[in-house]
């Protein structure tokens, strides 16, 4: 009875922590949805003031590529966590449930490592290039602030696989339960 009631504490809290996580990054989703109306507007405006009013708009490049990065940052935690990333289901398809449960498993944990040394390592740039107060060459933009949104991108990534990892542990379990039966 004790345990039943400590596995039931531990997945309600999971849920919880699991549809927190899920809330951020699907909050990180929209917002890099909502970034791709002003880049179409200064596409356009750029695209405009150069051949109709024969003046260039400076800074369109710089703009583009800015918010190009805000996007795919802000959007990687959401791809991750819907799966919506290239897998190889050619080869992972043909195997047992059990296995692919294993390899996901692997991969997940793999995504993790690498993620969270990626916001390690972009969260010391970033205080690096603050102290060294470097900008971008046309609008002078710091590049701070952006190399922290790179790791909060990353860090949405690595929450994701976290996410994704202990999930696959319980599709392991589920697996090897089947195949028991």
């Amino acid at each position: 009875m004790e345990q039943a009631k400590k596995q039931t504490s531990f997945a309600s809290m999971f849920e919880s922590i699991d549809k927190g996580i899920t809330f951020l990054i699907r909050l990180l989703f929209y917002i890099s949805t909502f970034i791709v109306l002003p880049m179409i507007f200064v596409v356009g405006w750029g695209a405009i003031s150069r051949y109709v009013f024969s003046k260039p708009f400076t800074g369109v490049l710089e703009c583009t590529y800015i918010m190009l990065m805000l996007m795919v940052m802000m959007a990687g935690g959401n791809c991750q966590l819907t799966k919506s990333n290239v897998v190889m289901g050619m080869i992972v398809d043909r195997l047992s449930g059990k296995t692919q449960a294993i390899i996901d498993f692997f991969n997940y944990c793999i995504c993790l490592i690498i993620s969270v040394v990626l916001t390690y390592a972009t969260i010391k740039q970033s205080i690096f290039i603050s102290k060294t107060g470097t900008y971008t060459d046309v609008l002078h933009v710091p590049f701070a602030p952006l190399y922290f949104i790179i790791a909060i991108g990353w860090a949405s990534i690595a929450l994701a696989s976290l996410l994704l990892v202990i999930r696959s542990i319980g599709n392991i379990g589920v697996c090897h339960k089947e195949e028991k039966e």
